[in-house]
Order: structure tokens, then sequence, then C-alpha cells
């Protein structure tokens, strides 16, 4: 799908090329598709879907606007590094299915100033601005937790010559809840928006956009990153 995606963008932005030049100015509403990644190293990429506008008040200088939804439903065990009780369960027991999932719905606003650069069909723009973003986290889990006897005392079956003192939590033996455990979470974050991207003109009225912003000063990663992709209309 994301391939389909370049290709087109790629295509377009090629056909553009061809077409006579045009400096007309106005008012350009997009449809918007992209991905967004709290991690820009390891992150999860989770789709996301929009709308934005870019109102001009100079010749080159612009105010752009996105609003995006997105939702991201992943296995979080998938994505842990270091060693918990719940990779160190699954992992001793592999033939046991990990049916802990976590689910979250991003709406996102990310207004900025940017500057225009323009030549023949294209323009390039870059810009700055500061964004919101609320975050709806719900969690299913199973918990894991170390097996205790009846007077209280962790388990463990590593052999009567091992001293429990000597061992860390996650080596003893673990045990798995029955039942499922559920709880939601909102979260509200106002990020430092940087970012930057082309447009193209493919039709006399309509452009293509490509483009990438950069969220510094978020809640949970210094920098996180969306790439964005839309079709415009000039009014």
């Amino acid at each position: 799908m994301l391939l389909r995606i370049l290709a087109t963008v790629a295509l377009g932005l090629m056909s553009a090329a061809w077409l006579p030049a045009q400096t007309e100015r106005g008012v350009e509403v997009y449809g918007l598709t992209g991905g967004f990644s709290e991690w820009i190293k390891r992150g999860y990429i989770k789709p996301e879907f929009g709308a934005g506008i870019l109102l001009p008040f100079t010749k080159n200088w612009a105010v752009l606007t996105d609003f995006t939804i997105g939702v991201q439903r992943v296995n979080e065990l998938k994505g842990v590094f270091h060693r918990t009780y719940e990779r160190e369960f699954y992992e001793r027991n592999p033939q046991v299915m990990n049916n802990d999932v976590t689910k979250r719905r991003y709406i996102t606003l990310r207004p900025s100033a940017i500057r225009l650069w323009r030549y023949n069909r294209f323009r390039f723009y870059a810009g700055i601005g500061w964004g919101a973003e609320i975050e709806r986290g719900h969690f299913r889990f199973q918990g894991i937790r170390v097996k205790r006897d009846e007077e209280g005392n962790r388990v463990h079956s590593r052999g009567p010559n091992v001293d429990p003192s000597e061992l860390a939590d996650a080596e003893f033996d673990l045990i798995r809840d029955e039942q499922f455990t559920e709880h939601s979470q909102w979260l509200r974050h106002f990020p430092l928006i940087g970012r930057f991207g082309i447009t193209a003109d493919i039709k006399p009225r309509w452009v293509l956009r490509a483009g990438y912003s950069c969220l510094m000063l978020y809640l949970d990663e210094p920098l996180s990153g969306a790439v964005e992709i839309g079709v415009g209309y000039r009014f």
C-alpha cells in the first residue's frame, strides 16, 4: 500500500514538470494520508488520515494547518527490548498465545507558518509551528507475576543448589492471570513542529503535496515524525 502511494506521488511530480508554469495563488484544501511514528528509529508506524488547508498571506509566506486521525493497534510485547515478566514468560512458554493488545487513537492538529520557494509548477516549503495532539489509549492484557507458595515466598525451579537471593524477579517461576485486565487513559501533547515538503501543480487547480513533520519536545520521545501525502484543490 505504501509503495503504491509513493509511486503515485512520484508519477504526479514527474507529470507536473511537463505542464506550463502557473503563478496563481490561492487557498488550498488537501485530503491527506500518511504514517506517523513516536520513535523515529524503531517505533511503530501507524497510518493516519485527515485534511489540511494552506492560507497564503503574502507571495512567499502561508499558514499550513493539518488535522489528522490515526489508530494504532499493537501487541506491546513486540516492542519491548528489555527483560520483563511478560517477555520472560512468553519466551519460556512459546506454546502459550499472547493476546495482550494496546489500541491508541490519535487526533492531531499541526498548524505552522511556512516559507514557500516557487519554481514553475513546483513549490518547496519549510516552516515551524506549535501543535496539539490528543491520545486515547486502551489496554487489554493478562498480568504476569511471580509464583508464590502458601507462605508468600517466591517459587523457583532452578534446583536446590540455587540461592533464591541471587535470582532476579524474572528468573523465578512466573504465572499468568486467567482474566484480562483492561484500562484506558487520555494524554495531551503540545509539541513544537518543524516541517518541510514539496507541492506540484498536476492540473490547473489540482495540487499534489508530499511532506514531513518532525514533532519536537514530545512527551515520550524528543523527536517523532509524520510523513504526509495528499491531493489538494486551489480555490
